[in-house]
């Protein structure tokens, strides 16, 4: 076995790797052999197959599959030793339909390498980032005291349809004359008024009483059309063929009178005796409101701290060969085209992710066995408390947590989910934080405004690699 290193090019290598007979001849005769005690044939006992017969009908699928292994291995060893560090797997050059599959042949394969780059991070108290404390002003806690208002007040019959109310009806399919189709579509179901986005359908239910009939169009009355199918009962594949054409008789409106602003409604929201009078109430609503904020700003910091990074650190990348690689290792139809358009964005999450690495293995960044298997322990507890499971015992959690890390794709995203935050936490220390206070308005038109890009590399199957 000879296999030797050629550069083609910035971050791209050639890989030639000559197989000779003596590399698969042994393990090709040994294949043969397990092959005879496996095969069955008419007019042979189990096993008794001759070696000869085997090898002529089935020797040249055998030779591919044992050569294919070695080849393989020894790549795979190859990088290992050379401690080549590469992005996506080796790509075969020649395609292998063209050779002559004969024992005793040499054959020679090229294999096209895509190189990590070296990348250098550094990163102090010059790199200044925003860090953002956001307030509830006065609008955003009336709008909260509101919504708990409602929460916790009753529901009550009305006379006539108001913004804020539900109205309950009957959808009727109506013909061109706006008479009822006799076998046609009937259903009752709610309508919550506030939710129209049509103005004029909306302005034409306002005021209605019960057993008022109305001509609607349903796809108006709800945002998203795939509540048209729920609320007029058919199957969803229906929906974009669907009449337009509908009568809407009213039935019944709801409207849900406000909770009182009293001492019973301040204890249901915070406890008995915590909270005595609406100043109280509203700046305990303030509290819970930034305290909530606190992690959505922390999420703010991250995704500036990686821009930061992304546009300071220099990450050149192989980038004809990782779209051809993506290309072959996808399994959609569509994948050339999907490469196409979103290459740049499956770049950027590569980028982040080698320079994550290069944090990890600069800060010497480790996450032990016990740190995870606490981290799976939390998770799960949350997570059934979540369902009212909440006195499972220790035991049984520690269990439970071993199981799901001992799931490959379940383990790795826990030590992923302990890495990312200890990069973070490493990078928040180094950095210099300028805090800012925003307001809540403020501080949504920021991240709004720079929505962050999901990262998809993860598809193609790009590893950390922390060493």
């Amino acid at each position: 076995m000879q296999i030797t290193k050629e550069e083609k090019g910035d971050l791209v290598a050639i890989l030639k790797v000559k197989v000779e007979p003596n590399d698969y001849s042994e393990k090709v005769n040994k294949a043969i052999k397990d092959y005879r005690k496996k095969v069955s044939m008419p007019g042979f006992r189990p096993g008794m197959v001759p070696p000869g017969l085997i090898r002529k009908m089935y020797g040249k699928s055998i030779l591919v599959e044992e050569v294919n292994q070695v080849v393989s291995q020894s790549l795979n060893d190859y990088i290992t030793t050379e401690k080549l560090q590469i992005l996506g797997n080796p790509m075969l050059e020649n395609e292998q339909e063209d050779l002559e599959w004969v024992e005793g042949k040499e054959y020679e394969f090229s294999f096209e390498l895509g190189l990590s780059p070296d990348v250098k991070v550094e990163i102090g108290a010059g790199d200044k980032i925003k860090h953002y404390k956001v307030t509830a002003d006065d609008d955003l806690v009336g709008k909260e005291l509101a919504e708990l208002r409602k929460r916790y007040g009753q529901v009550k019959p009305a006379d006539n349809i108001a913004e804020e109310d539900f109205v309950y009806g009957t959808f009727t399919q109506l013909d061109d004359a706006g008479q009822p189709v006799e076998g046609g579509i009937s259903n009752s179901a709610s309508v919550m008024i506030h939710k129209i986005p049509d103005d004029a359908t909306k302005k034409a239910l306002l005021g209605k009483s019960k057993d008022d009939v109305i001509k609607v169009d349903p796809k108006k009355m709800v945002p998203q059309e795939s509540e048209v199918a729920h609320m007029l009962g058919v199957d969803a594949q229906y929906v974009d063929g669907l009449p337009t054409t509908f009568s809407f008789t009213v039935s019944g409106i709801s409207r849900v009178e406000e909770a009182a602003m009293d001492q019973a409604f301040f204890d249901k929201l915070f406890g008995e005796g915590e909270v005595k009078d609406e100043a109280g109430c509203k700046l305990k609503i303030k509290e819970h409101l930034e305290q909530s904020l606190v992690h959505d700003s922390e999420n703010k910091l991250r995704n500036d701290i990686v821009e930061h990074l992304l546009s300071k650190v220099k990450v050149p990348l192989p980038d004809d060969f990782l779209k051809r690689w993506m290309i072959q290792a996808s399994k959609d139809e569509n994948a050339e085209e999907d490469i196409a358009k979103n290459y740049d964005k499956y770049a950027k999450g590569l980028k982040w992710q080698l320079i994550e690495n290069k944090i990890i293995r600069d800060n010497s960044l480790k996450v032990e066995h016990d740190e995870a298997l606490a981290f799976s322990k939390a998770s799960l507890q949350q997570q059934l408390a979540q369902y009212g499971q909440t006195g499972i015992s220790d035991e049984d959690l520690e269990k439970y947590a071993h199981q799901l890390m001992h799931k490959e794709e379940e383990g790795k995203k826990i030590y992923d989910q302990l890495y990312e935050q200890k990069v973070f936490a490493t990078l928040r220390e180094k950095v210099t934080l300028v805090e800012k206070e925003v307001d809540f308005t403020e501080f949504v038109n920021l991240v709004q405004n720079k929505k962050e890009e999901k990262n998809s590399f993860f598809n193609f199957g790009f590893k950390r690699n922390k060493k």
